[in-house]
């Protein structure tokens, strides 16, 4: 995942962001909005990303996550899948299946449908 290259507020202290220094980002699953290819990538914040290569995680917090695939396939493959994910999780929470949510993505390591999708 890509993260800010610039950050004038921190430029004064002589510091790096926090978030290039520790842990990665976070990304709720139930707060995604949207998953979109790239048409246009902000050089002053991601001046490497490759606008073929990448796509953007929106999620209903406003934020954006840019992320790089290894080429335009794989990114295409790679977001297809994760809108069939947070599709699937997002019906089981509105039909207020918790049972079969919990199964389905955060109980068994071993379940057929994520090793599927993710394969």
């Amino acid at each position: 995942m890509w993260r800010d290259a610039y950050h004038p507020d921190l430029v004064s202290k002589r510091k790096l962001n926090v978030s290039s220094t520790s842990r990665p980002y976070q990304i709720c699953l139930l707060s995604i909005c949207r998953i979109i290819e790239t048409t246009q990538i902000d050089r002053k914040k991601y001046p490497f990303a490759k606008t073929n290569c990448s796509f953007i995680i929106k999620t209903c917090d406003n934020e954006e996550f840019l992320f790089e695939a290894e080429n335009e396939n794989e990114r295409n493959r790679t977001v297809n899948l994760w809108k069939l994910v947070v599709a699937r999780l997002a019906s089981q929470a509105v039909i207020g299946n918790g049972e079969e949510m919990l199964g389905e993505f955060f109980v068994s390591p071993n379940n057929y449908y994520i090793r599927t999708i993710l394969c």
